[in-house]
C-alpha cells in the first residue's frame, strides 16, 4: 500500500469561510482598491462583487447564505432601488471594521450614552503585547476604532469583537470614559467602538486586565501614569522611574498589527485562504 505523505497535503478549506474572508477584505479594506463603487454608509452592490474575477464561481445565494449564517454577524444586506439607473438590487456592507477612509463609521453606528446598559466592555489581545498596552493605551491604528467585545469569550452574548486565541482581557471603565467625552459607538452585531481621545484610549481607563487563567494583570489606575494626548508631555514613565520619550502614535497592540496586516492583503493572499479571518 502507498504510504501518503501527509506533511505536505494542502489544507481544504471551507467555502462559505473563504467567501467570507473575501468579502471582509473588500468591504471594509478593499474596495476603493479595487474599483468597486462604495457609498459613504459602505454598501456595495451585490452585482459589482460578483463580476469580479475572484467571484466567478460564487452566486448569490451563496453571498446570502455566508451573510446568514456567520457568527459573528459581520454583514448586512438590505435591498436598495437607486433611482438615477432604476435598478432594485441587493447591497451589502461589513457591520464595522472599516479602513476605508470614505465610509463614515459613526454614521451606521449608534451612539452608546449609558454605560449601565453595557456592565463588561473588554479589549482581546496577547500577552506579549500587554506591557506596551499598559504603559502606552490602545490605539485603532489603520482601523477608525478599537474594538471591544460586551463579555468575555465564556458569556453567551459575545457574538463579535474579538478573537477566540486571545489570552490577556483589557476591561475598560465605560462611564468614566463616557464621563470623560469620549464617544463610544456600538455596530449591529453589538461590537462596542472608540477611537479614544486623540485616536488613544489610555490606561487611566482600564478597570482591570486579567490573562486567561482569570490572573490579575492590572486594576485600576497606575499612579506613574502621564495622559497620552497633552500637548505639553508625551513623556511616559515606566515603572523604574525613568521618562520614556515615545511618541504614543508607536503603540502596536495586538489587533492593530493584525488589522494592517489585513489592509496589506491581496487577492492572491485571500484565494490562498492564508489570511485570518477578522472580527
Amino acid at each position: 500500500m502507498e504510504k501518503v505523505n501527509r506533511k505536505y497535503q494542502p489544507r481544504i478549506q471551507d467555502p462559505s469561510v473563504k467567501i467570507s474572508k473575501k468579502l471582509s477584505y473588500l468591504l471594509r479594506h478593499g474596495a476603493v482598491k479595487e474599483d468597486i463603487p462604495i457609498g459613504q454608509d459602505g454598501y456595495v452592490l451585490i452585482d459589482d462583487i460578483l463580476k469580479r474575477h475572484d467571484f466567478k464561481n460564487v452566486t448569490l445565494k451563496q453571498i446570502i447564505d455566508v451573510v446568514e449564517n456567520n457568527d459573528k454577524k459581520r454583514f448586512q444586506i438590505i435591498d436598495r432601488v437607486d433611482e438615477e439607473k432604476g435598478y432594485k438590487g441587493k447591497y451589502i456592507r461589513a457591520t464595522q471594521g472599516h479602513s476605508i477612509k470614505t465610509v463614515n463609521d459613526e454614521d451606521l453606528l449608534e451612539q452608546v450614552n449609558d454605560a449601565s446598559k453595557f456592565p463588561v466592555v473588554v479589549h482581546g489581545t496577547y500577552k506579549k503585547f500587554w506591557e506596551q498596552i499598559r504603559k502606552e493605551g490602545l490605539k485603532p491604528m489603520s482601523r477608525n476604532h478599537v474594538h471591544f467585545a460586551i463579555g468575555y469569550p465564556k458569556d453567551n452574548e459575545v457574538i463579535s469583537g474579538m478573537r477566540q486565541t486571545c489570552d490577556v482581557f483589557v476591561e475598560i471603565d465605560l462611564q468614566r470614559a463616557i464621563e470623560s467625552d469620549m464617544k463610544w459607538y456600538i455596530s449591529n452585531n453589538k461590537v462596542l467602538l472608540s477611537s479614544g481621545h486623540n485616536r488613544v484610549i489610555s490606561p487611566q481607563y482600564f478597570k482591570k486586565v486579567v490573562d486567561k487563567n482569570g490572573n490579575l494583570l492590572f486594576e485600576g489606575i497606575e499612579q506613574n501614569w502621564v495622559k497620552l494626548g497633552s500637548n505639553s508631555n508625551n513623556n511616559i514613565k515606566s515603572d523604574n522611574g525613568s521618562v520614556n520619550n515615545q511618541d504614543p502614535g508607536l503603540i502596536k497592540s495586538e489587533s492593530q498589527m493584525s488589522d494592517f496586516e489585513e489592509i496589506k492583503m491581496t487577492n492572491e493572499d485571500i484565494n490562498k485562504g492564508d489570511e485570518q479571518q477578522k472580527y
